[in-house]
């Protein structure tokens, strides 16, 4: 499922950055942090942030932040919130991806987050569907 994450999150930096303003990487960070549940979310959330910044022309820092901030946010409500539905990972990609074109000025406030929740939404359930497959086969 690593191999997955680290394809998705390449890929859709690529196109984040040359094809269209929507923020792809923020799905693909909310999804693997609540899937993963392990500390490695915090280091793609910085690199991947990172790279954003830079392929994009923007201050460096800034989107690692923002992701790193996300990732933290998860991974401290993630005893309070049950995170692992649905409902979280909609309003988890809405704020964030709202957040982060807010901050930027790149767009639809709107629109470009309703994408965003959709791809996430898509991400999870594919995600939950391996997650099950693998245990049934151990």
């Amino acid at each position: 499922m690593r191999l997955l994450i680290l394809i998705l999150l390449i890929s859709f930096l690529i196109l984040e950055s040359s094809v269209t303003t929507t923020p792809l990487i923020i799905p693909v960070i909310v999804v693997a942090t609540v899937m993963l549940r392990d500390y490695i979310a915090f280091l793609l959330a910085f690199i991947f942030g990172f790279l954003l910044d830079i392929l994009t022309f923007k201050t460096v820092g800034l989107s690692s932040l923002l992701l790193t901030i996300l990732v933290f946010l998860i991974l401290m409500y993630e005893r309070k919130f049950e995170i692992e539905t649905p409902r979280f990972i909609i309003f988890s990609t809405f704020l964030s991806s709202f957040i982060f074109i807010i901050l930027f000025q790149r767009g639809n406030l709107i629109i470009q987050p309703l994408v965003s929740v959709l791809i996430g939404l898509i991400l999870f359930e594919g995600f939950k569907r391996i997650n099950v497959k693998g245990k049934e086969n151990d």
